[in-house]
């Protein structure tokens, strides 16, 4: 069984049970075990060819399951699918349409086909996109973001309680990802419940309440997404040498705390991120002076590297706090000092972290990204190229 299924009286709008999908003697999906309520945008992570889409397929009873059902409104989709689909729209992987008619024309074709011949209602679903003055332009002339846009316009002729996206912001620009943002919002806004699998971790979390993630065709975490992030989230101290082993023992005897333990200089309280003010009384109240308290708020991203135990590629660990950014190597020890991740964090690969150069870097300390790039970084050192690629930055190491 999958962690965290919610056990209210109340009726999901999707439930899947031990589903299971397998070809020849590959399992794609293997006893999958979801639950969406009402009113939830649901998010099913995971990254490319982990079973996201041949579980959505299998919901709309598209592909037959090897094992298990999948249950939608209560119902099975093996015996209830006209009544379900009713209820239902779905886009599944990317937007297919006739490239030669406009998109007004394509949206009437949808429309008919779903039995709605109300003209007003589709003039509406198109306003409601932004998509009214783009309406009579060849379907084959839209950006990426209007197709989706326009299918998404499509789904909502049937005024649908479950909305299903397929991995709805795939190969959008910055401003396609915010509109199908916020227009995922809006449906939520509107009572309707939205599935979405999705691997770009960062929207999702701006997103959706609630999300499981699959690897490689399993549920290993599910839940909802305050909840995961806050059981894992936790508070970085430093105290006085002399006084370290006296505060993990005052700290562990609290009940709001899950841990306390060292991490290099720092002491990690897990568990406790909004607690600092009452971890420094306590401190206080034992003749312990902290010099630093610094909360420590984990990151979809980052709790999806720690479920599925991925090694951590170059850029995802930032600076520790006063340095700018550490893209490259550097020839120098910076006095001496050792360099490596934050307290609390897991080991880097070997040789991620460079010794800064004297005196620190120049560059200004930017957000740390999954590329290793950053913002403000100083250029890379000239390498030879590889297999006729030219290489910058440090190796990577993921």
């Amino acid at each position: 069984m999958n962690p965290d299924l919610s056990t209210s009286s109340v009726t999901p709008i999707v439930s899947t049970e031990a589903l299971s999908k397998r070809y020849r003697n590959n399992f794609v999906v293997n006893q999958a075990n979801l639950k969406v309520m009402p009113g939830d945008v649901f998010g099913l992570l995971g990254p490319n060819g982990a079973g996201k889409t041949t579980i959505i397929r299998m919901m709309l009873g598209l592909v037959r399951p090897t094992s298990g059902r999948a249950l939608l409104f209560g119902s099975d989709i093996a015996t209830d699918r006209k009544r379900i689909l009713a209820k239902t729209s779905a886009i599944v992987e990317a937007p297919s349409l006739y490239p030669h008619l406009s998109g007004w024309d394509n949206m009437k074709v949808m429309a008919y086909t779903a039995g709605v011949t109300d003209e007003t209602r589709m003039r509406q679903a198109l306003g409601q996109m932004g998509l009214s003055d783009r309406a009579r332009d060849k379907f084959q002339t839209y950006s990426l973001g209007m197709k989706q846009r326009l299918c998404i316009a499509a789904a909502l002729l049937t005024d649908p309680q479950l909305i299903i996206l397929d991995e709805p912001t795939n190969g959008l620009d910055p401003a396609g990802i915010q509109s199908i943002r916020e227009l995922i919002k809006s449906l939520a806004a509107q009572g309707r419940t939205v599935f979405l699998s999705s691997h770009l971790l960062n929207e999702v979390q701006q997103v959706c309440n609630r999300v499981a993630i699959i690897e490689r065709g399993t549920i290993i975490s599910q839940g909802l997404v305050e909840e995961m992030l806050a059981s894992q989230n936790n508070i970085q101290l430093r105290v006085p040498a002399e006084d370290f082993e006296k505060a993990i023992e005052t700290l562990q005897g609290l009940e709001y705390a899950r841990s306390a333990r060292p991490a290099g200089e720092y002491i990690v309280v897990d568990g406790a991120a909004s607690r600092g003010a009452e971890l420094n009384r306590t401190l206080a109240e034992a003749g312990i002076y902290p010099s630093e308290i610094i909360p420590r708020h984990l990151t979809l991203e980052e709790f999806f590297l720690s479920v599925t135990n991925r090694s951590v590629p170059p850029g995802a660990y930032p600076p520790p706090p006063g340095y700018g950014p550490v893209p490259y190597p550097a020839q120098q020890p910076y006095q001496g000092q050792a360099w490596g991740p934050p307290p609390g964090y897991p080991p880097p690969p070997p040789g991620y972290y460079p010794q800064p150069p004297m005196g620190g870097y120049s560059g200004q300390p930017g957000q740390p990204g999954l590329n290793g790039d950053f913002p403000g970084s100083p250029p890379p050192p000239e390498q030879s190229p590889v297999n006729g690629d030219s290489q910058k930055g440090p190796e990577n190491h993921a």
